[in-house]
């Protein structure tokens, strides 16, 4: 069965509530690296059996069926499963009884677990401590933490949740409450916190602006172009939060002066940090403030980010219902450079990428988003494959492929100059199975100038788009 999730806020005005949840998240923190370092000492145990490190040692797709058949029964015989965390939560969580029930601890087992999941079956290189603690949950509404509508009740204590008066949280409330979440944020003076209701069912739809037809688009590292048979656009992708970065960077630069003012003795004489192991770092008052803010605007621009993807995915999906994308990995292009290279004038070429682009506008985030929305309303998301296909090369006139730099934001495609990213959108609009079709690029390429032209004249009256080429 799906499961939608809706935040409510918690009233907080006295000082003992917000106590009550940071110590519920503070216990939290401790049942989760007591029952961390048990289940390591197991799977020390574990990994020095012969017979299973020889099969764990080897690539997952060269596994037989014996090899996973064997893996599980080690396991099993190790107690290292699902069911094991949950038993092995139970002795810890009774020195918080009365402040922390079982359905809470159990929870706890599980966020470990998935953990061990990653560790044993993604790409989890090793299972972390937890040092921070930012929410807490309970497996049901029943038991532990309980959504009334008013007011969420947490171990015999009542807090007042404000509820939107509106009929899309009136309908979402109808549905049944598999279990709720305790949800910390930081602000500028004091914690807020919301209660984060996961709910059971399908998510009631509102009534969105729909079109059908097939829409094109080419997602960059900082920019998205789409392109469709009424709409044509591109811009940056978060262009809002670029302000925030800036004083993201200042503020970060007024940590790093306070702390070297309050702990002179742990820098060398040439501003380095001193290699001991055990340095004593002290925090006065100011660098504390300082370091809330930080903490702060990095909740800030994560949440307007995050929004921001949302508006734009919202937009997008009322132009078509079949939507092209060229799939990407990022992961890749936010590494560093492997080879050693020099330019023109003999000086060293950086090594550096994409990374910081990617940090900032979240390409990754803004398909996952599309993708969740688009499956809704049962849209179709076609992967293009950009080794076959070739967007960026190809040209439709000549039907030739040419390799451009990264530099040249414009080409020229018959007698037109039309901006790179746009046309690549335009490409993908028209591809079918991995191939772009050629009749219906020529039949729509008029139409597509058109609307070029007017998105151009919206974005010369724009500043600070040189990465797009105006």
């Amino acid at each position: 069965m799906t499961n939608f999730v809706r935040n409510f806020y918690i009233k907080t005005p006295a000082l003992w509530q917000r106590h009550f949840f940071a110590k519920k998240m503070k216990i939290t923190c401790y049942i989760y690296n007591a029952l961390r370092n048990i289940e390591l000492k197991k799977l020390s145990i574990l990994e020095n059996d012969n017979e299973y490190s020889n099969v764990i040692h080897k690539a997952y797709k060269d596994w037989t069926l014996e090899d996973k058949a064997l893996v599980k029964n080690k396991r099993k015989e190790y107690k290292l499963t699902r069911l094991d965390l949950i038993k092995d939560v139970k002795p810890i969580y009774k020195f918080y009884k009365g402040t922390y029930s079982s359905q809470m601890a159990q929870s706890v087992a599980k966020r470990l677990w998935q953990s061990f999941n990653r560790y044993f079956y993604g790409d989890g290189k090793y299972i972390s401590e937890m040092k921070y603690c930012d929410s807490f949950e309970s497996e049901s509404n029943i038991n532990g933490i309980i959504f009334t509508g008013n007011t969420v009740k947490i171990m015999k204590k009542e807090f007042e949740v404000v509820i939107p008066n509106d009929t899309y949280t009136k309908e979402l409330l109808k549905n049944k409450i598999a279990y709720v979440r305790i949800v910390r944020l930081i602000g500028k003076t004091k914690d807020r916190y919301y209660a984060q209701v996961v709910f059971q069912g399908t998510l009631p739809m509102k009534n969105r602006k729909k079109s059908i037809g097939n829409v094109g688009i080419d997602i960059g590292t900082s920019t998205v172009a789409v392109s469709s048979n009424s709409y044509v656009y591109i811009d940056e992708l978060a262009k809002d939060i670029k302000d925030m970065k800036k004083d993201y960077r200042r503020l970060d630069r007024k940590i790093e002066r306070s702390r070297r003012a309050t702990n002179p003795d742990n820098y060398n004489p040439d501003g380095t940090i001193k290699t001991e192991k055990q340095l004593k770092w002290y925090k006065s008052k100011h660098y504390k403030v300082l370091a809330r803010r930080k903490r702060y605007l990095t909740n800030k621009i994560k949440r307007c980010r995050k929004l921001s993807h949302e508006i734009l995915a919202n937009e997008i999906l009322s132009k078509g219902n079949v939507f092209h994308i060229e799939k990407m990995n990022f992961k890749a292009l936010q590494k560093r450079a492997n080879n050693t290279e020099l330019n023109e004038k003999g000086k060293f070429k950086k090594k550096k990428r994409f990374g910081k682009s990617l940090s900032i506008h979240s390409p990754s985030q803004f398909i996952s988003i599309l993708k969740r929305k688009a499956s809704y309303y049962n849209y179709v998301i076609d992967e293009v494959d950009i080794t076959i296909v070739k967007a960026s090369q190809y040209n439709h006139i000549t039907k030739e492929y040419k390799k451009k730099e990264l530099n040249e934001r414009i080409c020229k495609i018959g007698e037109y100059e039309i901006q790179r990213d746009l046309y690549s959108a335009f490409l993908l609009m028209n591809t079918k199975d991995n191939i772009i079709q050629q009749e219906l690029c020529e039949k729509s390429f008029n139409h597509f100038v058109m609307l070029h032209d007017i998105e151009i004249e919206r974005l010369k009256k724009q500043k600070n788009i040189a990465c797009i080429g105006y």
